[in-house]
């Protein structure tokens, strides 16, 4: 088997030049004792994070987040996070079946946005949860106010039971 390093390309300017405060990083950092990755796009480190909680849970976007939503990359440092146990955050089914519930995913996203405030100095992150993600986006909204500059929902969820019920 073949092993292929992932990258994600440069940001770069009309003439192909990568922009000077730009930052582009596929990363694995341990988040609760689970590495699990992140994909770091933004034309300038200096503008706000952006923390994107995908759907699922076990449902990537990182992939199609970059060709669909690059114009956010101007405005903001996009992290687009694999939650654990999907995809580039996959690990043994036994660890995953002991660690995959909601009280978990809450204390994930609040380690990682402490990661991110300390690498970018900055109070506040925008928040944006689509489907599942808006699950557990609200809660950490919720819970911590002080670190969450705006939420945004996609595809908000607001009856998980009724909203099965309607899918089934």
């Amino acid at each position: 088997m073949v092993k292929i390093k992932a990258y994600t390309p440069e940001i770069v300017d009309k003439k192909g030049n990568a922009l000077k405060n730009s930052i582009t990083s596929l990363e694995e950092i341990e988040i609760n004792g689970i590495k699990q990755s992140i994909l770091i796009r933004g034309s300038n480190v200096n503008n706000p994070i952006l923390l994107y909680l995908h759907g699922g849970p076990g449902y990537s976007e990182m992939g199609l987040f970059n060709h669909f939503n690059s114009e956010l990359e101007k405005h903001f440092i996009i992290v687009n996070w694999d939650q654990r146990g999907t995809c580039k955050s996959y690990h043994s089914l036994d660890l995953l079946n002991k660690t995959i519930n909601l009280e978990q995913f809450i204390k994930d996203i609040k380690t990682l946005v402490e990661i991110l405030r300390k690498k970018f100095k900055k109070k506040k992150i925008y928040l944006v949860g689509h489907s599942w993600g808006t699950i557990i986006g609200m809660i950490f909204t919720q819970r911590h106010p002080n670190l969450v500059e705006k939420y945004i929902g996609i595809s908000q969820v607001v009856n998980m039971v009724e909203a099965d019920d309607i899918a089934y």
